[in-house]
């Protein structure tokens, strides 16, 4: 199965990536509490949730408009959206993410609340041209059309709430990528590639070719000083708890209000629960590879064709 991603990079081009329908690259689908409300932990910030009723219901009743851009297929084309507050500004988001096309590459669009409360307004994507508005990292991992969680690590800055995304590129066994992007949900869209890392396994070896990379393309020849490079990234920045956002299927009209409710019920800004990252890129791509296949860190990037 693939999801979609993709972010501009350092030298202005954009990756696209799929997600295997591994049990390992999915989030259990675990009932949320129907008693649970969002409540900030201490430290964390107040929620206006006196009319989040009222918002999941203007959500509802777009319905068909949003029927229109993703007809789903329960098999092949398996649609999710969710319902937040990524940005702590007590209007809801919503998010809507597909698979689609021959490459089964995942478009997902944005939207939020309008300030008075009237009607639901598309969110700009300011990492793309027109043509690109609706291209992402991996907002979910899961495969299998069935509501699951999924978990975010988050920081803030300026009064601005930032997330961490992954975006996993396979083309066949031999060739992979798995490249990391901060987003941030205020007013438009903002996508930041921070790194990643990409490997090539040749036909009659053993041996799986490793790159890895910053934003800027910088080569690092060791695994902890790549992570430490991804961590870097976020210096300046306040950890914030992690966000667990509530996906679920998209399908028949007469089961989208309550999916609303499931999902939000389900949205946890202060959660304690990991990410699903994989920073150590070996942990990553071995689960892809025999026992007996080697990776080797490369200190130059080959140029094919």
């Amino acid at each position: 199965m693939a999801m979609l991603t993709a972010c501009s990079t350092s030298n202005g081009t954009v990756t696209s990536s799929e997600v295997p329908s591994s049990s390992e690259t999915t989030t259990e689908a675990v009932a949320p509490d129907e008693n649970k409300m969002v409540s900030p932990s201490e430290g964390q910030p107040e929620f206006n949730t006196q009319d989040y009723e009222a918002q999941l219901d203007l959500i509802a009743s777009n319905y068909d408009s949003l029927d229109e851009k993703y007809p789903y297929n329960e098999e092949e084309h398996p649609v999710y959206f969710a319902v937040m507050d990524f940005n702590h500004n007590g209007r809801l988001e919503f998010i809507i993410t597909s698979a689609q096309g021959s490459g089964l590459f995942s478009y997902t669009q944005f939207y939020e609340v309008s300030e008075d409360r009237s009607k639901l307004v598309k969110v700009e994507n300011a990492a793309f041209s027109s043509e690109m508005q609706d291209a992402t990292s991996d907002f979910t991992l899961n495969a299998t059309n069935t509501a699951h969680s999924a978990v975010y690590d988050c920081y803030k800055k300026d009064g601005e709430y930032f997330y961490m995304l992954q975006d996993f590129t396979p083309s066949g066994w031999q060739e992979m990528s798995l490249w990391f992007s901060s987003y941030c949900f205020r007013d438009k869209i903002k996508c930041d590639t921070i790194g990643g890392s990409s490997v090539l396994a040749e036909t009659g070896s053993k041996e799986v070719k490793v790159w890895l990379k910053d934003s800027a393309d910088k080569l690092f020849t060791d695994g902890e000083q790549y992570e430490k490079a991804l961590n870097a990234y976020w210096e300046g920045y306040e950890k914030q708890k992690n966000c667990e956002v509530r996906w679920v299927p998209f399908g028949e009209k007469s089961l989208f209000a309550d999916g609303l409710k499931e999902s939000l019920k389900g949205f946890d800004p202060n959660s304690d629960k990991q990410s699903e990252l994989y920073l150590d890129y070996k942990a990553f791509y071995e689960k892809y590879y025999e026992k007996d296949y080697v990776f080797v860190i490369q200190d130059k990037q080959e140029v094919y064709g």
